[in-house]
């Protein structure tokens, strides 16, 4: 408190001026008779001690409850000892805090995510090391605008849909930096504390050495099954030949012979779901167009209702109120349609039911397959949509298929903006739910 404060205190100019009007009155009734001068001293101790008691009792007041003896006023002495006390919590606070403050920043710092804080007018508030690494930011981008550092529209919009409070799923968003192109996993969302407005938190993940080992994948499967085909064919070509001689062979011939084509027929379906498979995880969108959902669903379902009363099963299909006209990759949903119907098939046993539900609900297309088979445990459902992932695979071998059927499925269902769900449990057969968003034609 420096001079001029000191001078221009309330509290001290009130004392200043009873105590001189005390002793002023004191002295001048003195001087008239002793007694009104005492009487004067008096009166002017008992304002004084007034004075002072009104304007320190709040202080006393609080000071006595955080001693926890509210019933005693503490003496001036405690007071001061309280204060310094207080003092020096409060100093230890801040110094907590302050560690605190320093701490979380070196973590912010050191993480390998990326992370952004945005105010309400897009401006930079907060970015760690790796966000300035992943979007190519030359300079400190605090306090920049975001469409300074990012010129990307997937990337602004994901951050607006946040800002209205709308959910924000992790995507993955292709960003041009001064080293090339980055592909990062990028998630918004915003703030929902108090006091915190409109402002966005964006978290990235930088995958672009997981891209590139995908596209590696991806690309020696296709060399792979490109290559296979020309000594499959001959394999294939020359088994026939033989097959048209086999009146001549000894039985154990005839029956190499059959071997050597069933497996060379798994052979060709495993090659030619590996090329389905990785055109589907390299296309961006569907060929859509205008299709009659309930001719489409009758004509899939069709072969496999011969199949079921070849086996003896019990075939069902059900379309409830389904529109005239659907924008849908006809393609696309009969290939997984028929993927779902020969698991089921397979794997329901004779006098079981199979049946297929087709209906419109919550503005999807939804399609059940439902059969008898023996069920898919818990702890491998959601395994199950995996390339080459088989519950038993000794049973699945002896049965038949290429054990990608499903992931061709999830593919077909996500290309067309839905999903592929599945309720099962042992000995209760299984549901396989099929959901593709639609807008009905007019």
């Amino acid at each position: 408190m420096n001079r001029t404060t000191e001078i221009a205190d309330p509290l001290r100019r009130r004392v200043a001026l009873v105590v001189f009007l005390g002793s002023a009155a004191a002295v001048l009734l003195g001087r008239v008779h002793l007694g009104f001068g005492l009487a004067a001293a008096l009166v002017t101790a008992l304002l004084f001690s007034y004075l002072l008691a009104r304007e320190l009792s709040p202080l006393r007041r609080r000071l006595a409850s955080m001693t926890g003896r509210p019933e005693r006023v503490p003496t001036p002495g405690e007071m001061a000892e309280l204060l310094e006390r207080e003092a020096e919590r409060e100093s230890e606070n801040r110094e907590a805090l302050r560690t605190e403050r320093d701490d979380l920043v070196d973590i912010l710092h050191a993480t390998a995510n990326g992370l952004v804080l945005l105010d309400e007018d897009d401006r930079v508030q907060l970015v760690n090391d790796a966000a300035r690494r992943m979007l190519g930011t030359p300079t400190d981008p605090l306090g920049m605008r975001l469409p300074e550092i990012v010129r990307n529209l997937d990337f602004l919009q994901a951050v607006a849909r946040a800002r209205r409070g709308g959910t924000v799923e992790p995507q993955r968003i292709e960003v041009h930096t001064g080293t090339g192109i980055r592909s990062l996993r990028v998630w918004a969302s915003r703030l929902q504390g108090r006091g915190t407005g409109r402002r966005v938190v964006v978290v990235l993940d930088d995958i672009s050495d997981v891209q590139h080992l995908e596209r590696v994948r991806t690309d020696f499967v296709a060399n792979v099954t490109h290559e296979m085909r020309s000594p499959l064919t001959a394999i294939v070509g020359f088994a026939e030949t033989m097959a048209e001689e086999s009146d001549t062979f000894s039985p154990i011939s005839q029956r190499g012979l059959q071997r050597i084509l069933a497996n060379a027929q798994r052979l060709q379906n495993i090659i030619d779901d590996l090329v389905r498979l990785s055109r589907l995880e390299h296309a961006s969108d569907t060929d859509r167009e205008e299709v009659d959902p309930t001719e489409l669903v009758t004509r899939v379902c069709e072969p496999y209702r011969e199949a079921c009363a070849d086996r003896g099963q019990v075939f069902a299909l059900e379309t409830s109120d389904l529109p005239a006209k659907l924008p849908l990759d006809p393609e696309l949903l009969a290939q997984a349609l028929s993927n779902l119907l020969d698991n089921a098939v397979k794997y329901t046993p004779e006098g079981g039911h199979v049946t297929v539900r087709a209906r419109i609900a919550d503005g999807a297309l939804r399609i059940d397959v439902v059969d008898d088979g023996p069920g898919i445990p818990k702890e491998h459902q959601q395994r199950i949509f995996e390339r080459f992932y088989r519950v038993d695979s000794a049973r699945s071998r002896a049965i038949g298929g290429t054990g990608l059927g499903l992931a061709i499925v999830k593919h077909a269902a996500a290309l067309h903006g839905g999903q592929v769900t599945l309720e099962s449990a042992p000995g209760r057969g299984t549901t396989f739910s099929l959901r593709l968003p639609v807008e009905e034609s007019a």
